[in-house]
């Protein structure tokens, strides 16, 4: 295969960076979402927003398995399984949470859009009462 058929890939900090724009750029819709829509008249995105990262959150272990090959090696792994199976499990497991990345792009602005309105409503009242 000719190396100047592939794609260039980005490096490292190019990806990071895109990230972090994707995760702002998440965040200020969400929010902007979730402060708007009640005076538009519309009370559920709370509820929507809770469903949508609940059922997300819980996609996500499931389909990493739990994260059960996280920062394990192939020694750590059982004996039983020859040497082979578990590399395979360890690839796999790296895959899955590659694969999977996207939903934290979703996950992570709904908690900090929860995040800054459980201190919008509740942090003042405390301090000053």
């Amino acid at each position: 295969m000719n190396r100047s058929s592939k794609k260039p890939q980005p490096d490292q900090n190019t990806r990071q960076k895109q990230l972090v724009l994707v995760l702002a750029a998440n965040l200020l819709l969400f929010g902007t979402l979730y402060y708007l829509a009640p005076s538009l008249g519309f009370y559920h995105l709370p509820f929507i927003y809770l469903g949508v990262g609940a059922v997300l959150a819980l996609w996500y272990v499931i389909y990493n398995k739990g994260f059960r090959t996280l920062h394990k090696t192939a020694d750590m792994l059982p004996e039983e399984l020859s040497l082979e199976e578990r590399e395979f499990l360890i690839a796999d497991g790296k895959r899955r949470m590659e694969s999977s990345r996207w939903a934290l792009l979703i996950i992570l602005p709904l908690l900090a859009v929860f995040l800054v309105d459980y201190v919008y409503l509740n942090l003042p009242e405390a301090w000053f009462s």
